[in-house]
């Protein structure tokens, strides 16, 4: 038996790198090459050991080699981008085993999974009430780490007119990936008076990675503070207060300005199909308050906001491009309307590319029942692939397909762009005939001059297809041999007669066809500069005629 290190001395393996980095979420391959340096054709196996195996696919895991023979084939690495897969270098092995004579080569390799960030934030609850008592809220800010590397993050909160004290238990928290974290927030009004109409503050809570100013998240929530007397109470208290001087309190009274206090959009400019945030406050002395939306210059249409709509609130609206004019209209008994817009500019995206099949073919046109065949492809631009017959979904980033070809079939490769109405196909048809019937076809067998005279030395040419092997015999002995599908071959003996030349085709199963073809060569034509001359250096005399006048 022979030593580990002769063993892999027999089986060479070569990387295309050492070194492979690959986002999650995203394809990268790795070039293997692999050569047998054994004295004998073998059966090679390509393993990967040290990674996750759902990190990696091996589209053809064995090939045949013959003696110093070669291959190349890919591993091809796709992460899934999720916070179990933590980034980090990953050091792997490709081992290359040989079947038959159980030889390995091994090469060693380090897969680096590039980091990425995704935070998450809640709040709970999403509203509070201040009052003159108990000014100070309690809310929770749960945060979640759903990238694949640990965060140290800081937190944020502010309001737009910075009316409120804002305390975390905890500014600085660091996270595990998938870990989530609970940070108490204490919120407080600046001033809580004693008289006067709530009011309702709408705050944000942000967090952000140290380490990068991507990685971001921020929630909102709302504070509603109520005073120590409310409108209503204090309108009870004044009209007692002056239910003693009747003239003064009959005296008509006029009513206070209608007014919208804000309306405001999170954001004023958007992607087509993306979603906007509309916040309102306005004074409660109103009767019907109403949401409406205009696309352009067309009609004004109601948002459903809700039977009895809040003083102050929000609501997520998806605008339509390229602009959508949304209207704020507050009503009083009196017939007093107060209206203010907000226009959302909308971006439509440019339609997505074409895919392009840049090549589609198959090793073998032509097979034997219950031969196997590999399917290879290029695609460009294509958001999912499909193989026909049997409407076969394909991973984008899978490049062959070995099947067992049993019957004559077309074979389509149809790929789909991301938007699924622009698509293209290619097709390629594979010949299957019974085991027992050679598949090489001979396609021409003959002499590559155009006339043979006597004692010239020939040369046979031939085309041939699905062939592995090839002989030329003659009726006087065996010509040579070749493994090319087509080319000429020199016969060693000039021609002096008729001869008959046989040519063999051999398949991959051992099947083989034939087909002959004779050679008569002509006298060669004489010339004024080459009149035979006898022994003694004359012209020999003419040769005597036939009555017909030939010689």
């Amino acid at each position: 038996m022979s030593s580990p290190i002769a063993d892999m001395q027999k089986i060479v393996v070569v990387l295309s790198e050492s070194n492979l980095a690959v986002d999650p979420g995203e394809f990268a391959q790795l070039r293997v090459t692999m050569t047998n340096r054994q004295e004998t054709a073998d059966r090679l196996l390509l393993e990967v050991e040290g990674i996750d195996v759902e990190w990696y696919g091996i589209p053809v895991p064995a090939v045949n080699l013959d003696a110093n023979g070669q291959a190349e084939e890919a591993i091809n690495f796709r992460i899934q981008r999720t916070s179990e897969n933590h980034a980090g270098a990953y050091p792997f092995l490709v081992r290359v085993r040989a079947m038959e004579t159980g030889a390995v080569g091994v090469a060693q390799a380090t897969l680096t999974v590039k980091p990425f960030s995704s935070l998450q934030l809640e709040l709970t609850p999403k509203r509070g009430i201040a009052t003159f008592f108990q000014p100070v809220n309690e809310f929770g800010v749960s945060l979640s780490n759903q990238g694949n590397q640990e965060e140290t993050l800081s937190l944020y909160a502010n309001d737009a007119d910075d009316e409120c004290a804002y305390e975390f238990e905890q500014e600085n928290v660091t996270i595990k990936p998938g870990q989530t974290v609970q940070a108490p927030l204490l919120i407080r009004p600046k001033t809580v008076p004693v008289w006067g109409a709530g009011k309702l503050y709408g705050f944000t809570v942000s967090v952000r990675a140290s380490g990068s100013s991507y990685a971001t998240g921020n929630t909102h929530g709302q504070l509603e503070r109520r005073s120590l007397i409310s409108p209503l109470l204090g309108i009870f208290l004044s009209l007692v207060l002056i239910s003693g001087i009747l003239a003064f309190a009959l005296w008509p009274r006029p009513l206070p300005p209608l007014k919208i206090l804000h309306f405001n959009a999170e954001t004023t400019q958007v992607m087509q199909g993306s979603t906007v945030t509309l916040s309102w406050d306005v004074q409660p002395n109103f009767e019907t308050l109403v949401l409406k939306r205009r696309q352009g210059d067309g009609p004004e249409i109601a948002e459903n906001i809700s039977a009895a709509p809040p003083a102050a609130g929000s609501i997520t609206v998806t605008p339509q491009g390229p602009q959508t004019t949304y209207v704020l209209e507050v009503r009083r008994k009196d017939g007093t309307v107060a209206k203010q817009t907000i226009d959302i500019k909308v971006t439509i995206p440019p339609p997505s590319p074409k895919p392009v099949i840049t090549a589609f073919k198959v090793d073998a046109e032509k097979v034997h029942e219950g031969d196997s065949i590999l399917l290879s492809w290029q695609v460009k631009g294509a958001a999912k692939l499909i193989l026909d017959p049997g409407n076969v979904s394909l991973l984008t980033y899978e490049q062959t397909r070995p099947l067992i070809a049993d019957k004559d079939t077309i074979y389509t490769l149809r790929a789909v762009g991301s938007d699924e109405k622009q698509f293209v196909d290619k097709s390629i048809k594979v010949t299957v005939v019974p085991k027992d019937v050679c598949i090489a076809e001979i396609v021409s067998f003959g002499v590559q001059q155009k006339k043979v005279y006597i004692g010239d030395k020939i040369k046979l040419a031939w085309q041939t297809r699905y062939s592995k092997s090839l002989r030329i015999d003659s009726d006087k002995g065996t010509v040579g041999e070749s493994t090319h599908a087509s080319g000429t071959m020199d016969v060693p003996i000039p021609i002096e007669a008729p001869m008959t030349f046989t040519i063999t085709v051999g398949d991959n199963s051992g099947k083989f066809v034939t087909n002959q073809i004779t050679v008569t060569p002509e006298p060669r034509p004489l010339t004024d500069n080459a009149t035979p001359k006898t022994d003694n250096g004359t012209a020999p005399a003419p040769a005597p005629t036939t009555p017909d006048g030939k010689n």
